[in-house]
């Protein structure tokens, strides 16, 4: 199987169905950058996200209560596309903690 890189907006995906991959803290932190763009077009992937993150059972398909920690993923079904929230960071980027993905 090939990787087939397509240019546009990652948020707005030109095939469907599609799984968008995004990276995210163990901390329940919604940030900005790519983020925010996809809150913007997705705004219950930020919601299950931080449901999720407070020990909230999620809509998603394969996250469980009480799991929360980098390893684990948050699939989140919306129409043609789903939101693959991944916890790949310890922590947030910042003083102190210059590299937090893991």
């Amino acid at each position: 199987m090939n990787i087939k890189y397509l240019p546009g907006d990652a948020t707005s995906p030109s095939v469907h169905p599609a799984l968008i991959a995004h990276v995210v803290n163990d901390r329940g932190i919604w940030g900005r950058g790519f983020a925010a763009a996809l809150s913007d077009r997705y705004p219950t992937a930020k919601v299950e996200y931080r449901r999720w993150a407070n020990g909230f059972a999620a809509l998603s398909i394969d996250c469980k209560r009480g799991v929360f920690k980098p390893g684990v993923v948050q699939y989140v079904p919306l129409d043609d596309v789903v939101i693959a929230n991944m916890v790949a960071m310890r922590g947030v980027y910042g003083v102190g903690n210059p590299q937090p993905l893991d």
